[in-house]
């Protein structure tokens, strides 16, 4: 009897052992060249199993969507997560700080009933002449009537004329320094408070946008105490023409009255000499992951796209890899990328459906990306093949024989890319979206005016935010 048991067991387990087979689970395949993430049938359990390997072979496919080049992903980790979901939740519970203070969750916080104020000291420098010696005073132009501008019309303003070089030789200037300006005010309602005068030498004729990097010259409270009549402001930093350039005069204030009918004396030209902003113009910032995203879900953009803005980046982060804006697709493919700039201060305009897209590039100066307000406007237009970057109006750089698509969005992003990638690292104002490409003169003549019907594309646009 022993010897029979003994005969079984050794059989049972020689027939456990013989038993054993492999089963094979296909995943990921060459086809699914976008796909990262999907569910998989595994066996119900009913079998025990002692290991479990994982074959993986990497291939270089020029159909990869990512980028240009067919072992372009390469580049990258790559990462493969198992997943064996229970069916069960730990917990559905969502805890979240009661008071937050920015990004600081506190347990308690003071606060007042009765308003606070902040009290910001600063000294005010003006220039007195004691004695003139000798002075000559220059007239430009000739007296034609009264205007709002420059330090009328609205309880804040700031504008910009342009003296042509010709008109100051023409008034008898000659090179040299400007110690004072003399302003005829033809009408008086209210005092200025703070104005803000500055000048810089220029060699354009015409305004094409406010000008930056001028020199300030006046910075001080403005009163006009015997009301309508000519006022000198004496400069506390005398401007130096140099006898050949236009001048450009820039005069910004901002009153605490909510009505201001100052008006000054003026003359025309036969061309246009100035411009003007009145109110309050606000612009957002980008950093530390702030985005936007645009409720243009299932929009079609088919052909052609325009998109403008105004931008500022951070100098002390820039150049940096930075997306200015990223939409994408249902399936989560790149349709609308700019980098402005990456870090290799290339700026890249993408646009394009499916698997893959379209793209231009060029590098850009500091002054270009960083530091001061410029205007960008990306155009696509894949009916022409054209793919077009315009700068302050006037073409900046473009490609041809670019003639994806763009078709439809599912998630348009501003400020960062679709996937939380780098932010925009910058300011921007005045972000537009038109289903249309716009040309050069029509970016060139809206980039400094706020979008409203009178627009020639007017009924193309898709979002605007000022």
């Amino acid at each position: 009897m022993k010897r029979f048991i003994l005969s079984v067991c050794v059989l049972f387990i020689a027939e456990s052992i013989l038993a054993q087979d492999t089963t094979w689970i296909q995943t990921l395949n060459f086809n699914d060249i976008t796909k990262r993430r999907d569910w998989y049938v595994f066996p119900d359990g009913s079998e025990e199993y002692r290991k479990i390997l994982m074959y993986y072979t990497l291939k270089c496919d020029a159909a990869t969507t990512q980028d240009g080049y067919a072992c372009g992903e390469w580049d990258y980790l790559t990462y493969s997560f198992v997943y064996d979901h229970t069916g069960q939740l730990d917990s559905n519970q969502q805890n979240h700080p009661r008071l937050l203070f920015g990004t600081e969750a506190l347990d308690s916080l003071w606060y007042t009933t009765t308003p606070q104020f902040d009290t910001t000291e600063f000294y005010e420098y003006s220039m007195v002449f004691d004695a003139v010696n000798s002075e000559s005073e220059f007239v430009v132009g000739v007296d034609m009537g009264s205007s709002t501008q420059p330090l009328g019309g609205y309880p804040r303003s700031r504008s910009q004329y342009i003296w042509k070089a010709s008109e100051l030789l023409d008034a008898g200037l000659t090179a040299g320094a400007i110690s004072r300006l003399a302003i005829e005010l033809t009408e008086h309602q209210t005092d200025l408070g703070r104005l803000i005068i500055s000048m810089k030498n220029v060699t354009t004729e015409i305004p094409s946008g406010f000008e930056d990097l001028l020199t300030t010259v006046y910075n001080q409270e403005t009163s006009f105490p015997t009301g309508s009549g000519i006022y000198n402001l004496n400069l506390l930093t005398p401007f130096i023409w140099d006898g050949t350039s236009s001048i450009l005069v820039e005069f910004a204030y901002e009153m605490t009255e909510s009505s201001n009918l100052n008006q000054t004396s003026f003359f025309t030209t036969d061309t246009t000499s100035g411009l003007y902003s009145t109110g309050v113009d606000n612009s957002i910032v980008f950093e530390d992951s702030k985005y936007i995203e645009l409720p243009l879900q299932g929009t079609d953009f088919g052909n052609e796209i325009t998109v403008s803005f105004w931008a500022f980046g951070n100098s002390s982060i820039q150049p940096a890899n930075s997306y200015s804006f990223e939409a994408v697709n249902s399936a989560d493919q790149r349709v609308l990328n700019v980098h402005l700039p990456w870090s290799n201060e290339n700026v890249y305009w993408d646009a394009g459906e499916g698997s893959g897209y379209d793209r231009i590039n060029k590098a850009a100066t500091a002054s270009e990306y960083e530091g001061n307000w410029v205007h960008w406007a990306f155009t696509k237009n894949a009916n022409t093949g054209t793919m077009k970057i315009y700068k302050n109006g006037t073409l900046w750089h473009s490609g041809t024989g670019l003639t994806r698509a763009i078709g439809e969005v599912d998630r348009f992003v501003v400020g960062k890319g679709f996937s939380g990638a780098s932010s925009h690292n910058g300011k921007m104002d005045e972000f537009q979206v038109w289903n249309v490409e716009l040309d050069e003169a029509t970016i060139a003549s809206w980039m400094n005016k706020r979008i409203d019907g009178t627009h020639p594309d007017y009924s193309n646009l898709v979002a605007y935010y000022n």
